[in-house]
């Protein structure tokens, strides 16, 4: 294994944040690996939040996977093997692991929960008001800190930023970028805003490391202007 392939291991375990030096070196010389790492942080997370349910699941889906199941998982694993990395850009621990949650049954958690395991809120989206910005009005500007108030994180926790375009009804929509902080403040740089639309979406959590990324505070949507 590489050190870029250890960053990344690191990156979606939830060891280093956006805020890592490392990490953001890494995105200036990989950045559709990193993206991708991200991506496959965000599925892990979202699998591990709802706790028991999803294991249930995920146990299920294995039992009930067929062997041409099984057979064309590592058919797909072994093609991916042989593969350059460079030709994506990703690493191939990074295309196994996809495989390993995609085997895990994604498919079955949404399409075939019983009745009355379908209305169970799988992550917490209690809106936490202690949660809020400093300069609501603020425009986000390159090389200006984005500030906020929020409760002393623990040393397991990060606060965790989520970025999303807003609709044509004004409702959050397309993913823009999510990122993590150590501290109450982000600064955006000119390439984090360049292709960003005029307004955004943006909600602040609080979430626990030990717990993969486990969610357990939320703040209010911030619709925030975005200067060029």
């Amino acid at each position: 294994m590489t050190r870029d392939d250890e960053l990344l291991a690191s990156y979606v375990a939830g060891e280093l944040g956006d805020d890592s030096a490392e990490i953001r070196e890494l995105r200036a010389r990989r950045p559709e690996a990193l993206a991708a790492a991200a991506d496959l942080s965000t599925v892990a997370r979202e699998l591990d939040a709802g706790g028991a349910l999803e294991r249930r699941l995920i146990v299920a889906a294995r039992a009930q996977a067929s062997a041409s199941d099984r057979e064309r998982v590592a058919s797909a694993f072994e093609r991916s093997s042989r593969a350059p990395s460079s030709r994506f850009g990703v690493s191939r621990w990074l295309v196994a692991a996809a495989l390993v949650l995609s085997a895990a049954g994604a498919a079955l958690y949404f399409q075939r929960r019983a009745p009355g395991e379908r209305e169970v809120q799988v992550l917490n989206r209690d809106r936490d008001a202690q949660i809020v910005l400093r300069t609501p009005q603020a425009p986000l500007t390159a090389g200006v800190a984005l500030e906020w108030n929020a409760p002393a994180l623990a040393a397991s926790e990060r606060f965790s930023l989520e970025f999303r375009a807003l609709d044509a009804g004004g409702s959050p929509g397309k993913l823009l970028r999510r990122l993590r902080c150590t501290s109450a403040s982000w600064t955006p740089s000119t390439a984090d805003l360049s292709d960003w639309p005029e307004q955004v979406s943006l909600v602040i959590a609080r979430v626990e490391l030990e717990s993969g990324g486990r969610e357990l505070a939320l703040s209010q949507p911030f619709s925030l202007r975005v200067a060029r």
